[in-house]
């Protein structure tokens, strides 16, 4: 099992949000990053697609580029507990969606080597124009795999800045799907930001900035 972040260059993120969710990691677990950059001091392979932005993800489902399991995150997250007893899950597996749950997600995504190579035969003809249609790599995934949903399989453990945290006060509160208290729910090990405001322009005791290590759990 391999834990893996993407990064495509040309955006927001830069190999320093790799460094800062690679501390999140403590050393526990193999990271690998697929980028068309470099990052110094931490095993990367080469992105083989010119697929934008996000798009890039979808180089996870190539059997030839890691020959394991793959337990993908996406760098805007923030490890708040052990998740160890995740990545036993042998399901191919994605987020349901925080503000429309019926829809699948791709920020967290447990990818069993077994199930890539056909859903990459299905991936791999596409061109940049053929994802142009899309508004995202999730929508397109959701029209070519049937996941199981993380959530299900771990209810309370995974959980959304803006949906189970924010308050009215906090940056990130939408009036219509936010119902938090300001706090991390117990049970809480993984929370996901799923856009802005990115964890670290965010000053909460929780996150990490980017100049300082989270403490090892």
């Amino acid at each position: 099992m391999k834990i893996v972040t993407v990064l495509r260059s040309g955006g927001e993120y830069t190999a320093e949000h790799v460094r800062w969710f690679d501390k999140q990691l403590c050393s526990r677990y193999e990271h690998i990053c697929l980028t068309d950059m470099k990052v110094k001091g931490l095993r990367s392979l080469a992105l083989k697609t010119d697929w934008p932005g996000w798009f890039a993800k979808l180089e996870l489902f190539d059997p030839e580029l890691i020959d394991d399991d793959i337990f993908y995150i996406d760098l805007d997250t923030v490890i708040v507990g052990d998740f160890d007893h995740m990545l036993q899950n042998n399901a191919l597996s994605a987020l349901r969606d925080f503000f429309f749950p019926n829809l699948a997600a791709s920020g967290i995504m447990r990818i069993p080597h077994a199930a890539k190579a056909a859903i990459w035969q299905k991936i791999k003809p596409l061109s940049s124009r053929d994802l142009a249609g899309y508004k995202g790599d999730g929508e397109m995934l959701r029209t070519m795999v049937d996941f199981n949903f993380l959530q299900d399989a771990y209810p309370d453990e995974i959980i959304s800045y803006k949906a189970h945290i924010a308050t009215r006060r906090m940056v990130g509160f939408s009036p219509v799907f936010s119902q938090g208290n300001g706090r991390v729910p117990a049970k809480a090990k993984i929370i996901c930001f799923h856009g802005k405001p990115r964890p670290w322009r965010l000053s909460l005791p929780w996150i990490a900035n980017l100049s300082s290590l989270t403490p090892c759990l």
